[in-house]
């Protein structure tokens, strides 16, 4: 049974300039949060929000002015979060009154584009490899219009041929292409980001690589609050930390594999052994009874 272990995020230490003046909050305020229980995620983003947007504004009209906020990865970061608890918990605030936003504009990206583009590359160049050039040129007789090969009145055309007949090996069943690897949707290589590569694998996989991770930046000097978030940055050599990463789980997971054969091919030797011993020994007896 895998046991999937949970990622645990820590709130950033904040800077000395960013800690310096105050905020109001007033007791009605208060109460609401009091009496419909804030969690401590709920609790952790609406301080946070209080702290760098302190003071309600408004235009010379009337109307409510909207500060600019940071990216909500970057307030997830900022208060130990994840994303999807960040955005259920800002509908919260603003359910109850104590916050409230606007969504100017939306940005997005086709993952399912993103995939099965890589995939027809991976198609593509697994095809140009293992396919023999043509010798035939680009008019070829086999291909011209006019030629006997595809005239409407040939022989390789009608109905009665032979290479028409349902028993005739031109229409036989294809043959069974060999199943493509799996490790070749999982190659690091074939994305461009981090959110593409993670959908690709298993809950398994995924909670297995996030814990290999962890086990191996725990010792960092600069903690890592959000794995994942950390991840999908680039370390100082330019490269994708999550490719890195993935490359040295996959040569940990095919080390262990060598070591489970090795040792399986050490008990099987053992039993072999143990099975010649224990031949020799019935036959002298079988000899001594004789």
């Amino acid at each position: 049974m895998t046991t999937t272990k949970r990622n645990i995020r820590r709130p950033q230490q904040f800077e000395e300039s960013k800690v310096e003046g105050y905020f109001m909050i007033s007791k009605r305020d208060a109460l609401i949060a009091v009496s419909n229980k804030l969690t401590g995620s709920q609790s952790r983003l609406w301080i946070y929000l209080m702290a760098i947007d302190s003071f309600a504004d408004y235009t010379q009209g009337g109307e409510i002015k909207y500060h600019d906020l940071p990216p909500i990865a970057d307030i997830a970061v900022a208060i130990g979060s994840s994303l999807d608890t960040v955005d259920k918990d800002l509908r919260k605030l603003r359910k109850l009154g104590l916050y409230d936003y606007r969504t100017v504009t939306v940005q997005g990206h086709n993952l399912t584009a993103a995939k099965a583009k890589a995939e027809a590359e991976r198609l593509s160049k697994t095809r140009s490899e293992s396919s023999p050039k043509s010798s035939q040129g680009k008019d070829s007789a086999y291909l011209s219009g006019g030629s006997a090969y595809l005239s409407g009145g040939s022989a390789y055309l009608s109905g009665g041929s032979a290479y028409l007949s349902g028993g005739s090996a031109y229409l036989s069943a294809p043959k069974t292409s060999e199943p493509l690897h799996n490790k070749d949707f999982n190659d690091p290589s074939n994305y461009t980001n981090y959110s593409e590569f993670i959908q690709t694998l298993s809950e398994t996989e995924r909670a297995n690589f996030l814990n290999f991770c962890e086990e191996l930046t725990k010792n960092l000097s600069q903690p890592v609050n959000d794995i994942e978030a950390w991840l999908a940055y680039k370390n100082k050599t330019g490269k994708n930390r999550w490719e890195v990463y993935y490359q040295k789980f996959l040569a940990k997971q095919k080390t262990q594999i060598n070591k489970s054969k090795n040792n399986q091919s050490r008990r099987n030797i053992a039993k072999k052994f143990q099975q010649e011993i224990e031949e020799q020994r019935q036959q002298a007896m079988l000899a001594l009874q004789e």
